[in-house]
């Protein structure tokens, strides 16, 4: 094994221990050294993931029961790096843009496997062909022939050729022309070869939920570890040609708020030109460590139908623990105590004696569980019950069933979230008159729920339906929409509402609009259209412009929302209630948020929510004004009823004596 300095040096302490495990510790794992000397061991992902994230929490002891100092090594994988070739001038040649250049004597004598075009940003797409030589006595020799490079609008770009690894000096690249005008070229740059590092870990993640909403899809991912230091991530995509971007993303509390942390970014494609070589990319480089067990996944498909995707495969960097060994014999290793304290060790003699030898390679037994280990109170810090809260003016409650101690987790149901309030600000978590602090999850998930569709017909070539909601007030972001038939088609489809004015009148407003088209061969086509506001009432119009072609024969629609979550901590036993539906109120700020780091990275139990019960009825005075011809018939009542009150009144008054 190469000579490596440690990339990550973490300073630990692990409590002295006695022949018996403490009971601070969960698991206990052994390891036979065979003779004395500097030892490294690689941690597996079993290891890393009940240890603490910055493996702080590792105890080592020597088969005499003596504490064992050590430290935490993580070497991480090197990018090459990137340097311009002299020459690359284009020049046109019946039909080709050619660019030649030659690596140059800064960079004599490396090894390059990649070049990069350097194009200024437009969109075009180009078949591209590379020849090589290593000395100018040497003819060239084609390693890439009629590979597409493109880059489109969206933002999805491959301007990268693979070439063999090897100490090239001179370069030959011909982009054809011959179909589309030629395109500005800035120059070429080569790849100095990366190095790889052959011991990653490989994960097959494990698809937990997967989501649709409208032009993009999001996979929840169980990594089957925690403390992962991710380094790559491969999408298996079925469909033949395709272009996508992609984002991995955790969630983490910031701003008072659970949000969305971006881990990393780009595209994926398989792109094919008639006569030329398959061009794919389906990998996404990352360096970044993922403290949970699980991270998410968006696939953004604008316009076009949902990726198939076989799995998701991810790569980790694993850490190895470095220590010197005064004797042979086994050695034992305590991992899983999230409350061990701080300690520095006196590495510095390890360090360098790990410059002059590696050190032997040793392997771990399996991960026991420690029999006398007593599990800590889940967030030892955080009182489950909160202040009191008078919640008589709550109109509704739902019912909380919890099914285990600790952690939890609330999804709010469609009926909930239907519910007129000020943005959720309403929700309270009530036991015993007591309130139960909870942190709001905006980010959620997405749901949808399918809509009743009901044909009116067609009027002025315009074809209408109408969408029912299973409740008024539903949060809809976007509807989608399927076709059936025709084969293919380019319409325009828009949603209405009916909405009320500052005078109580029914208008109908347009809340979104989008193009809808099936091209041949493309199979059932669905249309997404974002509303820019939630919808009013539980009823939606769907209208579609034919101009002068048969109607669309609709199969189904459906409303995409976000479902909000609650995390709290609490215990099954006494009742637990959610009320809401109050207006006018402002949001709880508990000090919940201050463990909300601590409360993300636990793995929480799902909470259940029952059926609405009806608390109270608004007076009459605070009743809805009637809209229409309701309005003009309740202000005609009305008029009626003053009328006979004064002709009463008027009866009841004494007549005036006669002059």
């Amino acid at each position: 094994m190469r000579k490596r300095l440690p990339s990550l040096l973490l300073l630990t302490l692990a409590l002295p221990l006695a022949a018996a495990v403490s009971e601070r510790w969960s698991h206990t794992q052994s390891l036979n050294v065979p003779a004395p000397g500097l030892v490294r061991a690689r941690l597996g992902i079993p290891t890393n993931s009940v240890a603490r994230p910055d493996l702080r929490d590792l105890g080592l002891e020597a088969p005499s029961g003596r504490e064992v100092p050590y430290f935490i090594d993580r070497p991480m994988p090197k990018s090459g790096s990137w340097f311009r070739l002299e020459g690359g001038a284009p020049s046109v040649e019946k039909g080709y843009t050619v660019l030649a250049a030659r690596t140059g004597a800064a960079f004599a004598g490396r090894r390059w496997d990649l070049l990069r075009l350097v194009i200024p940003g437009r969109e075009f797409m180009k078949a591209a062909t590379v020849e090589v030589r290593k000395g100018k006595g040497e003819a060239f020799q084609t390693v890439v022939r009629n590979r597409p490079v493109f880059r489109q609008p969206d933002g999805v770009e491959s301007l990268e050729l693979p070439v063999p690894a090897e100490i090239w000096s001179e370069v030959r690249v011909r982009l054809d022309d011959s179909r589309r005008d030629a395109v500005p070229v800035l120059g070429l740059e080569a790849r100095a070869q990366a190095e790889e590092l052959p011991d990653l870990d490989e994960i097959d993640a494990a698809v937990l939920e997967r989501t649709e909403s409208g032009e993009e899809t999001v996979f929840h991912l169980s990594l089957g570890g925690a403390n992962l230091m991710l380094t790559s991530l491969v999408v298996a995509a079925k469909e033949p040609v395709f272009t996508r971007r992609i984002e991995l993303f955790q969630r983490v509390y910031r701003d008072y708020r659970i949000q969305e942390e971006t881990l990393g970014s780009g595209s994926i494609y398989r792109v094919a030109l008639e006569g030329g070589t398959a061009a794919e990319s389906l990998s996404l480089p990352l360096s970044v460590q993922v403290a949970g067990k699980d991270v998410f996944l968006r696939i953004r498909n604008g316009d076009s139908r949902p990726l198939l995707v076989a799995g998701v495969r991810l790569k980790a960097a694993p850490a190895f623990i470095v220590f010197h060994a005064e004797e042979p014999g086994s050695y034992s290793l305590s991992a899983g105590n999230e409350e061990a304290d701080a300690k520095e060790y006196d590495v510095a003699d390890l360090r360098q004696r790990l410059t002059a030898a590696s050190g032997a390679l040793v392997s771990f037994g399996p991960l026991l569980n420690n029999p006398s280990f007593r599990a800590p109170e889940a967030l030892p810090g955080v009182e489950e019950a909160g202040t009191e809260l008078d919640v008589a003016e709550w109109p509704y409650k739902k019912r909380v069933e919890l099914r285990e101690n600790g952690v939890q987790r609330l999804e709010l149901d469609l009926e909930t979230l239907s519910r007129e309030s000020d943005g959720l600000a309403d929700l309270r978590l009530m036991r015993e008159g007591r309130q139960i602090p909870y942190l709001f999850d905006e980010v959620g998930v997405t749901r949808s729920v399918p809509l009743v569709l009901t044909q009116e017909g067609e009027r002025d070539r315009v074809s209408t339906w109408s969408l029912g909601l299973p409740y008024p007030h539903v949060p809809a972001a976007s509807i989608q929409c399927s076709a059936s038939r025709p084969a293919l088609f380019d319409r325009q489809a828009r949603i209405y509402s009916e909405l009320r004015d500052e005078r109580g009148d029914t208008v109908r407003v347009q809340l979104g609009a989008a193009g809808w088209t099936r091209r041949l061969g493309q199979g059932d086509s669905a249309v997404s259209i974002g509303l820019g506001r939630p919808p009013q009432g539980s009823r939606l119009t769907l209208t579609v412009d034919n101009g002068d072609n048969p109607p669309l024969t609709l199969s189904e629609c459906k409303a995409f929302y976000r479902s909000p979550r609650l995390l709290f901590k609490a215990a099954p036993g006494k009742e637990l209630f959610l009320y809401y539906g109050r207006r006018n109120v402002s949001p709880p700020v508990y000090d919940l948020r201050l463990a909300a780091r601590e409360l993300l990275s636990k793995m929480p139990g799902e909470a259940s929510i029952g059926k609405e019960e009806a608390l109270s009825v608004a007076p009459w005075w605070a009743a809805a004004a009637p809209a229409g011809v309701g309005r003009w018939a309740f202000w005609g009542v009305l008029g009626l009823v003053v009328a006979g009150l004064l002709f009463v009144i008027a009866k009841l008054l004494p007549e005036e004596p006669a002059a």
